[in-house]
């Protein structure tokens, strides 16, 4: 119990822009681990102190600590947890300039996230990879990919039921939809079919009124 409090400490410290704080928990929690003799919670030690030096700006270290964190001897079948790590893997190696190996690190994470039905990873996920093969001006790769992306969120939407809990939750997919729109603008300029998928462009325009 005790790691999984360090755990929270070290990314409010890192929401808090104190990097050198959360650094100071998540080596706590990973010596907490290490005595404890729990693979996960090791795992999870290594991912966290990675993101610590992520936002410290030392981003060499914290692609070794995540990396050192996917070892299968420790994640075992945990695809949720593998998952995480390969997303954060990615955001590393775009941060070193490696998109090629990022955009599969994010292909692995969305493969993960479909295989236990993760909804909300597998949509940011395939956003992230149509954004960097939108970057490279691979836009017929992009758009399945952030179609797949609205697709899920759209599924997630049906499942929110109070108004005001729907806009706040809309704004937090403000990038996926406003991407997608950019997707399908530049695939429109050059003269190439996109269909608006049924209501999208109605909801979106709501949405827009409240987060732009």
């Amino acid at each position: 119990m005790y790691a999984i409090i360090l755990s929270d400490l070290s990314r409010a410290a890192i929401a808090n822009g104190k990097a050198s704080e959360a650094l100071r928990y998540s080596e706590t929690e990973h010596q907490l681990a290490l005595g404890l003799r729990d693979a996960l919670l090791i795992s999870q030690s290594l991912r966290d102190t990675g993101e610590a030096y992520m936002a410290a700006g030392n981003v060499n270290l914290a692609l070794k600590y995540f990396t050192d964190g996917l070892d299968p001897k420790l994640l075992g079948a945990n695809s949720a947890q593998r998952a995480n790590t390969e997303i954060e893997i990615a955001r590393a190696l775009e941060r070193l300039g490696r998109a090629p190996e990022a955009s599969d690190a994010y292909r692995e994470a969305a493969s993960l996230s479909h295989s236990i039905a993760s909804m909300r990873a597998e949509a940011d996920a395939r956003y992230h990879i149509a954004r960097l093969e939108t970057a490279e001006g691979r836009l017929d790769s992009a758009l399945p990919e952030i179609e797949r992306s609205v697709s899920l969120v759209e599924s997630l939407r049906t499942k929110v039921s109070a108004d005001d809990t729907r806009i706040l939750w809309f704004a937090s997919f403000h990038s996926i939809y406003t991407l997608y729109i950019d997707v399908l603008m530049q695939l429109s300029s050059q003269k190439v079919t996109a269909i608006w998928p049924p209501g999208l462009q109605d909801r979106r325009t709501k949405h827009c009124e409240v987060v732009c």
